[in-house]
């Protein structure tokens, strides 16, 4: 399942930053490229959720269920753990020269929790900064760049519009 992630996550990445071309990388490390004005960015991929899930691992379920409140802030709570797990993984690798990590949150709380949990996310990606060129955060429907060469960065792009056809 690491390789449908990894492509799910490039090509949010990359219709964010309105690539031109995107490619997964079938090398051990980085996860994918994406081609921008002539430029080549190379980006780790992974994915941050609830300690002890495994994507595919879920039984099939193809009925409604409620998500009550309660959940989204169970899920939102462990966020800092669940960055935690993920950057201290990929720091303690090596990476070609260049590379940006990005991060799927997947712990989505429907957009209720977003200002209180940008500071979060930055916080839980910093020990990150200085290893990667970059630093990215996908979260509820935006992706966030949190670090760059080691500084902090403010920038963000959906990369989903209201246009989209499902």
């Amino acid at each position: 399942m690491a390789f449908l992630r990894d492509a799910w996550i490039a090509s949010r990445v990359a219709s964010a930053l309105s690539s031109d071309q995107v490619r997964l990388v079938p090398d051990e490390r980085p996860d994918f490229e994406i081609q921008t004005d002539d430029r080549v960015l190379q980006f780790e991929a992974t994915e941050a959720d609830m300690d002890g899930r495994r994507r595919g691992d879920e039984p099939d379920d193809l009925g409604w269920r409620p998500d009550p409140v309660e959940e989204w802030r169970k899920r939102f709570e462990a966020i800092p753990a669940a960055l935690d797990r993920v950057v201290t993984k990929k720091v303690g690798k090596d990476y070609p020269p260049g590379t940006a990590l990005v991060v799927y949150v997947n712990l989505g709380c429907y957009g209720a929790y977003v200002e209180e949990g940008i500071p979060i996310l930055r916080a839980g990606t910093e020990p990150a900064k200085d290893k990667f060129k970059a630093v990215l955060v996908i979260w509820e429907g935006t992706l966030y760049k949190f670090w760059e060469d080691g500084c902090p960065s403010s920038d963000r792009w959906p990369y989903a519009s209201a246009d989209d056809d499902f």
